[in-house]
């Protein structure tokens, strides 16, 4: 890293909300030079030491990359005209600057900062003025001191500045009473960062701060692994470890947090269970909305919905199973049902049958899933608009990433009569909390998932849960209807689930292996399908679009990394003509294809025909269609209809999406997809894994690699067991109704 004394002398452009600059800057040696960096309230005149590095930029040439700077103090009148002439003070302008510096000199700043109503001699400037100009100086001037301190603390310029908004000018002094307030509240800044600063001001050990923000710590960690609460026996010691301080003391820290609400606790005949608050009373909200709704008992003509359903069955032209008609009636007269069931056994025309039902008797419906790409393929499905959940919802903005406020609540509920959620499996129990809340009294609830898919992202294990309790009313579909059964993919796929090994050397099928022992091997063979043969196959006008690799694993030469870095290699290689951007682990140009990493429930996005919306979530893919250098951002185009601006910060939120782990495909369907079959970790090398990743494919399903390592995904049938209390609290719940 390399340090320069150096001026600003014009500011090219920069960011409103993150600081993000371009800048032409001088110094003695260098002459003029182009600059970037997050630099908040810099202006031209302004002289800095920033330390960074240069790069060579493909269409700007050398450039300065600043990673901190701090600002040096103003001393010449050449300096202190420049800087007020700028516009960076609120009040003055070229001419009034220069009236200020004849009058003052170089005591000018000393004069608006210590002196203001000395200003008020000069014309122009009034008192209430002079009052003012003082302020937004020292706001500046505290924003600086900000910078400054948090840039000695290995911070960013752009976290100093979203701490500097969370907390406005009294943030170094918020910060050096708590530093770990910045983990509590300011989106990336972790434990570790917080605790190092802690460290270095000087706070105790075993402070109550660091006691407290440590198990919090722990308790998120375990939330982000899906686990709603952590056994008491578990989360002591651990925490106990990450701090090096006596369990003892970690136990005392837990009573306290206890009683001033900071924690939950629940006991259970041989252990006690640590909450954090969201996930106590999002839990045991759900058990009781769920108890509540379910009490609900629709009075309804049976001879009419005997001749309302004989006419579906004409429009639909179908004669529905037994089942499917028993799916049918139940949500006629039910609050809440789960209609659940895997790949060809009906799950989609029973949906379609009971809208038409509902819109028969005149009733509202709602149509929802958790993820766009789930809500899209719902909609095509059912011939009617459906929403993701936070769009339904009501998701307001404003708030930060994972601060979650909904317009639609208990005390403003949605108006359907009849709510119908897809893809139940990755929903979580904090959205579902917040699903329920917004159900209004006798409308029914009617969830439809498939529970041997993986579990949500997010923590909790709603479905399986839900189930498990036997406390709502449930169609479990098992018949494979007779189209589905010429499917090899729905064949196999429900012998994966039963533990059988699936037919893997089908000719002309639609589901088949082919064996390369070698990795190297297998990847070679990955891409030669997804770029030759199989677009071919599939006739397709899109084929990065139809086509989707999914692994099991981040890493390794089959991993999401090493595949999305040769995909790009091949099918978009760097041109002349084609603008890039490097952050953080990828080169993402324009032309490729990406994937969006986290919710952003702020993010605004506009469709060709200029009407706006809002929230881009994780797993959402879209295409880089044009990146801007000189202003720093790029446009995405999401699910072939939303078009975002990306400022170059946020590209940490996006990553290529050539290839993707199962995981991250949950809701998706894909017209075919490629799987890589090679040993990885036994966790994630399970049935489950296997059943999710080939339910994805609509038209084709190749997996690539190792048949025995197939064989040993279909007999491991052990799941990583989320620790989660919702069973539990909906027998209780339902009990107490009943």
């Amino acid at each position: 890293m390399e340090t320069i004394e150096c001026r600003i002398e014009y500011i090219i452009w920069q960011n409103e909300t993150n600081s993000y600059t371009i800048c032409e800057m001088s110094n003695d040696e260098l002459g003029d030079f182009v600059a970037v960096g997050y630099l908040p309230f810099i202006n031209p005149g302004d002289k800095i030491s920033a330390d960074g590095n240069w790069e060579l930029h493909i269409e700007y040439g050398e450039q300065f990359k600043i990673i901190s700077y701090e600002k040096a103090k103003m001393e010449e009148e050449e300096d202190i005209y420049l800087y007020l002439s700028s516009g960076a003070v609120k009040g003055i302008g070229e001419s009034t600057a220069k009236r200020i510096i004849d009058a003052f000199g170089k005591e000018s700043l000393n004069i608006i900062r210590d002196e203001p109503l000395k200003l008020s001699k000069i014309k122009g400037i009034s008192e209430k003025k002079a009052i003012e100009i003082h302020d937004d100086y020292l706001q500046q001037q505290g924003v600086q001191d900000i910078v400054i301190f948090f840039n000695k603390h290995g911070i960013s310029a752009s976290l100093a500045y979203r701490v500097y908004k969370e907390y406005g000018s009294d943030s170094v002094k918020k910060i050096q009473e708590n530093p770990y307030l910045l983990c509590k509240d300011i989106d990336g800044i972790g434990f570790k960062t917080a605790d190092s600063m802690a460290g270095k001001i000087g706070l105790y050990h075993n402070s109550p701060e660091r006691l407290c923000a440590g198990i919090i710590y722990v308790l998120s960690e375990a939330v982000g692994n899906g686990h709603t609460y952590m056994q008491q026996s578990l989360l002591v010691p651990q925490t106990s470890a990450l701090l090096s301080v006596a369990e003892d003391e970690i136990i005392d820290a837990l009573i306290k947090m206890a009683l001033e609400s900071e924690i939950r606790l629940n006991k259970t005949d041989d252990e006690t269970h640590i909450y954090l608050p969201a996930y106590f009373i999002a839990e045991n909200g759900v058990a009781s909305y769920l108890s509540h709704i379910s009490m609900d008992k629709f009075s309804t003509n049976k001879k009419q919905l005997e001749t309302d359903i004989s006419e579906i069955e004409q429009e639909m032209g179908i004669v529905f199973a037994d089942q499917q008609r028993e799916a049918i009636l139940c949500a006629a007269n039910s609050g809440v049902m789960i209609i659940t069931g895997g790949p060809g056994t009906g799950k989609t025309t029973i949906i379609r049958a009971i809208i038409a039902l509902m819109k028969k008797m005149k009733m509202k419906i709602a149509l929802a899933a958790p993820t766009g790409r789930a809500a899209k393929r719902m909609t095509q499905m059912c011939n009617m608009d459906a929403k993701t959940i936070h769009r339904l919802l009501e998701m307001e903005s404003g708030l930060g990433a994972d601060k979650w406020s909904f317009a639609r609540n208990n005390s403003n509920p949605l108006t359907a009569d009849v709510i119908i959620i897809d893809e139940m499996s990755m929903v979580d129990i904090l959205l579902m909390y917040h699903l329920l809340k917004a159900v209004k009294n006798g409308a029914r609830i009617i969830m439809v998932g498939d529970a041997d898919q993986l579990p949500s992202v997010g923590a909790g294990c709603v479905l399986k849960d839900i189930l498990a309790s036997e406390t709502v009313k449930t169609i479990r579909l098992k018949e494979i209807f007779r189209q589905a059964k010429e499917s090899m993919i729905v064949v196999n796929a429900h012998k994966i689930n039963n533990g059988e090994m699936p037919e893997l050397s089908g000719k002309d099928s639609d589901f088949f292996m082919i064996n390369r022992p070698r990795q190297a091997m297998g990847v070679r063979e990955i891409i030669e399908l997804c770029t030759k043969r199989l677009p071919k196959f599939l006739n397709s006008d899109n084929a990065l679009e139809d086509i989707q690799i999914l692994t099991p694993v981040k890493r390794g030469e089959s991993g999401v990394e090493n595949l999305n870095r040769v995909m790009q290699s091949t099918v978009n290689p760097p041109t002349k003509n084609k603008k890039e951007v490097t952050r953080f682990l990828y080169t993402i140009r324009e032309g490729d294809k990406v994937m969006q990493t986290r919710n952003n429930y702020d993010m605004e996005w506009e469709r060709e025909d200029g009407s706006p919306g809002l929230g881009i979530y994780n797993g959402d893919i879209g295409f880089v269609q044009k990146i801007d250098m000189h202003e720093g951002y790029a446009d995405i185009l999401f699910d072939g209809e939303k078009k975002v601006k990306y400022t170059f910060d946020l590209f940490k939120d996006i990553e290529l999406a050539y290839a993707m782990t199962v995981h991250k495909s949950q809701g998706s369907e894909f017209a075919a997809i490629v799987m890589p079959a090679y040993p990885v970790n036994m966790m994630l090398q399970s049935r489950h894994l296997l059943y999710t990743g080939v339910t994805r494919a609509k038209r084709l399903a190749v997996l690539v690699g190792q048949a025995e390592i197939v064989a040993n995904m279909v007999v491991n049938d052990r799941e990583d067991r989320r620790n989660s209390g919702l069973e539990q609290a909906l027998r209780k719940a339902f009990s107490s109704e009943i």
